[in-house]
């Protein structure tokens, strides 16, 4: 998973340093947590979905648009 640095102070209120991202577990661990912060915020939506990338809308926007296109490919709709 990908975690921006930006997450870093928040993280280690935690015990997460950066070098527990190398982890695979931590790593998915660490997104996970941030899926659930944006979906606590956002609602179950696309714009949770795109702002585990950005909050910035246009940012948000082009995610969640290569999210439907990867999805697209396997013909499984993004419904939201």
């Amino acid at each position: 998973m990908q975690t921006n640095s930006v997450h870093l102070a928040e993280l280690a209120k935690w015990g997460v340093e950066s070098k527990d991202l190398m982890d695979g577990c931590k790593s998915v661990f660490v997104a996970a947590w941030r899926v659930r912060k944006m979906i606590d915020k956002h609602g179950n939506t696309c714009n949770a979905i795109g702002a585990y990338h950005s909050e910035t809308p246009a940012k948000r926007d082009a995610y969640v648009e290569k999210i439907r296109l990867s999805l697209a490919k396997w013909s499984i709709p993004l419904r939201c």
